[in-house]
């Protein structure tokens, strides 16, 4: 992987993970559900593994072809690499961090349950009397108001591509460019 290509790498393993985290007490419901009515822990991580799979087939398929428009828009081709072995080898290692990131996200998480929690914990929702420290102090408007600042301030300075003295092409990456999406 490129290192300019690792912060937003990171972020969008970062936001899949999230996204996906959100569904969390629903699978631990079903899963409690599912072992209630008799089905072993075969069947169950065959269902979180389905749904994994699922989810990272759609996901991979969803990013690949925003990636691929943005491309034709903003360059005028959809490959993702010098080479067609290039452009093979960044969509399919694409698809495969895709497949793996829902894997542990909702494989991992569903062997846990099964391993470590009993039915009736499952099935109970714990829900916070009182709102995160970081809610009640409105840090959430904070974090928001920064993402846009930064954002605006990282477009004021508009990338060039600029050649080095032999007539290399190089490019200057912005890493501050990152933090907003990440705030956000």
């Amino acid at each position: 992987m490129r290192r300019s290509t690792l912060p937003a790498a990171v972020l969008a393993a970062l936001l899949t993970a999230e996204v996906t985290a959100a569904g969390t007490q629903r699978r631990r419901t079903d899963q409690a559900l599912l072992r209630s009515r008799g089905a072993s822990g075969a069947q169950v991580l065959r269902l979180a593994a389905v749904e994994a799979a699922a989810t990272g087939v759609v996901g991979s398929a969803l990013g690949l072809g925003i990636a691929a428009l943005i491309g034709i828009v903003a360059f005028g081709s959809a490959r993702f690499g010098a080479s067609g072995a290039e452009t093979v080898a960044w969509t399919g290692g694409a698809a495969a961090a895709g497949l793996v990131i829902a894997v542990l996200t909702v494989v991992v998480p569903a062997a846990l349950d099964w391993r470590h929690a009993t039915i009736a914990a499952s099935r109970v929702h714990r829900e916070a009397r009182r709102g995160p420290l970081w809610l009640r102090f409105g840090l959430d408007f904070v974090l928001l108001g920064v993402a846009v600042l930064l954002l605006l301030l990282a477009g004021a300075n508009q990338y060039q591509l600029v050649l080095a003295p032999e007539g290399v092409p190089s490019i200057s990456v912005s890493y501050w460019a990152f933090a907003a999406p990440a705030l956000l």
